[in-house]
């Protein structure tokens, strides 16, 4: 049985995928022209998106060396370089950000429909599933709807947090508080920006 994820392990996961995270997206976005590597390595990355933690060869380089020999964050780690990779592709800039949540990222996504002229229930309907999906794999089918939405408008997402929140699928207690964070994140006027990891 593998080892269970420690707080501070898991910490350190999020940690760890972030920079690696923020290394790509830098490589993407560079002033000078987008590094042909960061966008060759976003590129395969992507080919995960739909797709089963472990079943996509091409990111055993990003989650392997990361989650060591904790199995039980793989899937956090998998779709946040999947779900980020969507996230960045054709933007000039980055699409990581600390201190954007994924509650308080869509929160900032209804007001940018509304403020469009569009209907903000379709974003709290897309928000609403993806807070009640049963698995880690059920939530990044709906995030990824979201995902592409925030891409739309711009609007950056944490994934370290990301990384913290969806391996609160594998303790129910923790799930429970992730949700909570999210509802408020989303239904409170959230206006701090945040500065970027970037």
């Amino acid at each position: 049985m593998p080892p269970a994820v420690s707080p501070s392990a898991i910490e350190s996961i999020a940690e760890q995928t972030s920079e690696q995270i923020r290394r790509l997206a830098r490589g993407a976005t560079r002033p000078s022209g987008p590094d042909p590597t960061a966008v060759a390595a976003l590129a395969a990355i992507r080919r995960g998106l739909g797709k089963r933690p472990g079943d996509v060869p091409e990111l055993w380089p990003y989650t392997v060396p990361i989650i060591g020999g904790y199995a039980q964050a793989e899937p956090a780690v998998f779709h946040a370089f999947t779900l980020f990779a969507a996230h960045q592709q054709s933007q000039s800039l980055p699409m990581h950000a600390r201190g954007h949540s994924f509650g308080a990222a869509c929160h900032r996504l209804a007001a940018a429909v509304t403020k469009g002229g569009g209907n903000a229930d379709t974003v709290t309907r897309r928000f609403v599933a993806a807070g009640s999906a049963n698995t880690v794999d059920a939530f990044a089918v709906h995030a990824r709807g979201l995902v592409t939405l925030l891409r739309g408008q711009q609007i950056t997402l944490d994934y370290r947090q990301f990384v913290l929140d969806a391996h609160s699928w594998t303790h129910r207690g923790r799930l429970t508080i992730t949700r909570r964070r999210w509802g408020r994140d989303y239904y409170t006027a959230r206006t701090a920006t945040a500065e970027s990891d970037v």
